[in-house]
């Protein structure tokens, strides 16, 4: 079963639950407690953040060079003219 997760005092820790990312929106990353035996699941809230922020600095660097693509759109075309 899902649960919110909940106050840890070490993030490091692992404890009688599992953490699993449930959804990774750039507003609301979603991580939930779950029980240990769930498929995909990490030992510790760190471990499920550090996860999440790596995906979210993976879709920065992505939409950055997709920025950069966009603003050369012109420029290569004139050049080309």
């Amino acid at each position: 079963m899902r649960q919110p997760v909940s106050k840890v005092v070490d993030p490091y820790v692992e404890s009688s639950v599992h953490y699993l990312v449930v959804d990774i929106e750039t507003m609301q990353p979603d991580i939930v407690e779950v029980d240990k035996h769930t498929p995909g699941s990490f030992r510790t809230l760190q471990e499920a953040k550090s996860f999440v922020m790596q995906v979210l600095r993976e879709r920065i660097a992505e939409g950055t060079e997709s920025l950069q693509r966009v603003r050369t759109i012109g420029i290569e075309i004139a050049r080309l003219m």
